[in-house]
């Protein structure tokens, strides 16, 4: 009988409990900033035709793969799952394995599920990594709208999130990130400059650390598990994937970049598309040439003029005749 009963889950441990506290207020200060946010550019003045809809749009889809990815999370943190490098599983410790296998044996019955999710790397960190990830890219996609529509300065194309490190290209007279400044109706052009400061500050981003701390966890972890049988080998592996960790980190930064470059790029081009369909007097103008038919007009008005001074001569000579 009690070996037809499954082996119920096991509490992980307290460190990957704290870790989950953390998560969770995090990301909930981070959806009360992705609603400030939504709400801000929603209600906001844009040009005509240049409220960027789609981005907003994409911005509430984001949010929502992100709470649902939290929500995965959490029992990868209470619960032992079967993952090692998640249960803080190491191997070469015998008196563990027991446990771990969790009652299954790889000869009964379909286990290869099992035994992928028993190898492959953590998976509470990955699904942090991707909640951080869904609430950091819609920032920069309204960023490069608000560049687009010439409500950030061309020089925040140039801005990234590790520019407390490189330098930053622009600097701002005053910081306002406050929500509630953000959310208050304000003059165009004092909402330019909230927005502008905004993403002046040179200081990284909570959303960028939220994406940053799972990156160096993922790789702590995965590289635990070998700690007993080849710590050499732990080491060299966990070396790696801290590199893999500061290349993403770069990556971004220069997606960013290239991202709000390309679409800077877009708009001067549709910009001169426009100067290209414009009426052809324009363009005579611009080249220094006129239309024929206005150089006979003023000739018109001289003949009219010589034509009623000669009519009033002779009139005033037949007058003294």
């Amino acid at each position: 009988m009690a070996k037809c009963c499954k082996t119920p889950p096991e509490l992980n441990s307290l460190g990957r409990m704290w870790y989950c506290v953390f998560v969770v207020c995090t990301f909930l200060y981070l959806l009360i900033d992705a609603v400030k946010r939504y709400t801000y550019y929603n209600t906001t003045e844009w040009p005509e035709d240049g409220k960027p809809s789609t981005q907003l749009t994409f911005y509430i889809i984001l949010i929502t793969i992100s709470l649902l990815a939290i929500l995965a999370f959490v029992p990868t943190q209470i619960l032992q799952i079967g993952n090692a490098p998640n249960d803080d599983k190491k191997l070469g410790k015998k008196q563990h394995e027991k446990k771990f296998d969790m009652g299954y044996d790889a000869r009964k019955g379909p286990g290869r599920a099992r035994r992928m999710l028993k190898h492959v790397g953590p998976v509470g960190a990955t699904l942090h990594v991707f909640s951080a990830f869904c609430l950091l890219l819609p920032i920069l996609l309204l960023q490069s709208a608000e560049i687009e529509q010439s409500r950030l300065p061309a020089e925040a194309i140039w801005s990234t999130e590790l520019d407390f490190i490189f330098g930053s290209s622009y600097k701002s007279v005053a910081l306002v990130t406050d929500f509630e400044a953000m959310s208050t109706p304000v003059p165009t052009a004092a909402k330019e400059v909230t927005a502008y400061n905004f993403y002046a500050n040179p200081s990284v981003s909570i959303a960028f650390l939220n994406y940053l701390i799972p990156l160096f966890l993922y790789a702590v972890r995965f590289a635990d598990i070998f700690s007993i049988t080849h710590r050499l080998f732990s080491v060299i592996f966990a070396t790696e994937l801290v590199l893999i960790a500061i290349n993403k980190a770069l990556t971004y930064c220069g997606f960013s970049v290239l991202y709000k470059l390309d679409h800077q790029d877009s708009l001067n081009r549709e910009r001169d598309t426009l100067k290209k369909q414009s009426p052809k007097v324009q363009s005579a103008h611009t080249a220094g040439t006129l239309p024929k038919a206005s150089p006979a007009l003023p000739a018109k008005k001289s003949d009219s003029k010589r034509n009623s001074l000669a009519s009033a001569s002779s009139k005033d000579a037949e007058i003294q005749g």
